[in-house]
């Protein structure tokens, strides 16, 4: 006999006394036809079906959303949270109080009878990942366009900048390469990086100040002399400490207390010296000229 569907049958039942039909010998009892009918059984309420739930997180607390049957109540963990009613949608706001979480989610019947659970684990993880790390910080002033910033972060974390996710970045790998565009004026620029349950590390925040190349502070005293009889000249500038200069005959030196100066060593006849000047290491990317001249030297006394 299937019990999820009716079924109809007849027994009979062996009665005494009064209860036979006329005729029947009272001591010896008759027996009588009874009909009975089995409802139908109706099987067990179908699981709890869950919407993808956020996992891990870094929140104390997480959100379960599904459909369960209708006509159920909403068992978590044996306990009731959502009752009875014709709906099938739920939300369910449940704490996360330790590392791992485990939820059986069950379909409760009128009769009692609960669905099979369904299970899910949510991971609570409250633990930032570490702060970006530039393999060497950029120099507060620049006169480039385009800087190239490299250093650490912390594996299986987005990179951010001002907030917005640096797609060229790997998440997974361990470190980073950007090219870093620097627009004339005031830049502050801000990294942080963000991990799958949504902790954020604490941010690098960068101030950059960008010159065009003619304002690069490095101005020359005065100009050398044309002619000479000196064996060198002595060149002197104002500056500032972040500058370096490259003049011929002497190479790179640096600006020190505000100010630079040079001894430019000349030969007999004509000496082409050339001056330029840059923030600290880029001579060789934005440079300012700050001029060529020209210097007879007459060393032998010929002239």
């Amino acid at each position: 006999m299937n019990a999820t569907t009716p079924s109809s049958f007849r027994c009979w039942a062996v009665v005494a006394g009064a209860a036979c039909a006329a005729g029947a010998v009272a001591a010896v009892g008759c027996a009588l036809p009874l009909d009975v009918t089995l409802d139908a059984v109706p099987p067990l309420p179908v699981a709890p079906q869950l919407a993808e739930a956020t996992t891990p997180t870094c929140s104390t607390t997480a959100v379960l959303r599904g459909t369960r049957p209708a006509n159920t109540s909403l068992l978590i963990d044996d306990e009731e949270v959502v009752p009875r009613d014709g709906s099938t949608a739920f939300r369910v706001v449940v704490p996360l109080p330790a590392s791992f979480n485990t939820f059986a989610l069950q379909a409760l019947d009128a009769v009692g009878r609960a669905s099979d659970a369904t299970v899910i684990t949510i991971v609570r993880d409250d633990l930032a990942p570490g702060p970006i790390v530039f393999d060497a910080p950029p120099a507060a002033r620049t006169a480039r366009v385009l800087l190239t910033l490299s250093g650490a972060k912390d594996p299986s974390c987005v990179m951010r900048q001002d907030g917005r996710v640096l797609a060229d970045v790997d998440p997974a790998a361990p470190f980073f390469s950007i090219e870093q565009e620097i627009t004339l004026g005031a830049n502050r620029f801000r990294w942080s990086c963000a991990d799958n349950a949504g902790n954020e590390s604490a941010v690098t925040q960068i101030d950059i100040e960008r010159f065009a190349v003619r304002d690069i502070p490095f101005s020359l005293d005065q100009p050398p002399p044309p002619t000479t009889t000196t064996t060198e000249v002595i060149l002197s500038a104002t500056c500032e400490d972040d500058v370096e200069v490259q003049a011929t005959g002497v190479g790179v030196t640096r600006c020190a207390q505000g100010a630079w100066q040079a001894r430019i060593p000349l030969v007999d006849g004509p000496n082409t010296i050339s001056v330029r000047a840059a923030f600290v290491g880029e001579l060789d990317a934005a440079a300012k000229p700050v001029g060529t001249f020209l210097i007879d030297a007459d060393l032998s006394g010929s002239r």
